[in-house]
């Protein structure tokens, strides 16, 4: 294939990803790298981004998909990794001037929706918290990460 006509399908891929211009080609595509960088800072794991269509409250988005599957032993920050792009006061996704819309937590998970300008990614952890009421049962160490961003229109 010719370097032009790979360059061609680059630069279409790219806008049909954001839907629109290639600014929102740029801001989409930093964000699937923002949320990809914060949620594969361990060793070991398996990491995939790849362009996705997904549902969110009843409307169809193009973007990405970012997965993240580990052994949450191999976490040296802490675990989850889930919660790396959260925009808590003082941590990177508040000073990069993301901000969080929903939340749900739970034993064995984490949910959230963050938005920066037109751009929007819906992060989610699923992992084994264990069971209190059985002490003898061991939780598995696996978890996994998806995040889906898009723009928001």
């Amino acid at each position: 294939m010719k370097r032009s006509t790979l360059a061609s399908c680059f630069v279409l891929l790219a806008s049909q990803l954001a839907g629109g211009s290639p600014a929102h080609a740029d801001e989409l595509l930093d964000a699937c790298d923002y949320v990809a960088r914060q949620v594969s800072t361990f060793e070991g794991g398996l990491y995939r981004q790849v362009p996705d269509t997904f549902e969110d409250e009843g409307k169809i988005y193009r973007g990405c998909l970012v997965t993240v599957v580990g052994d949450r032993g191999r976490v040296p920050d802490g675990f989850p990794p889930a919660e790396a792009p959260y925009p808590k006061d003082g941590a990177t996704g508040a000073s990069a001037l993301w901000r969080a819309d929903r939340q749900a937590d739970g034993p064995d998970g984490t949910s959230y929706r963050i938005m920066r300008g037109e751009v929007f990614c819906l992060v989610s952890g699923m992992w084994d918290g264990g069971d209190p009421t059985e002490a003898s049962v061991v939780p598995s160490p696996l978890f996994l990460i998806t995040a889906r961003c898009a723009r928001t229109q």
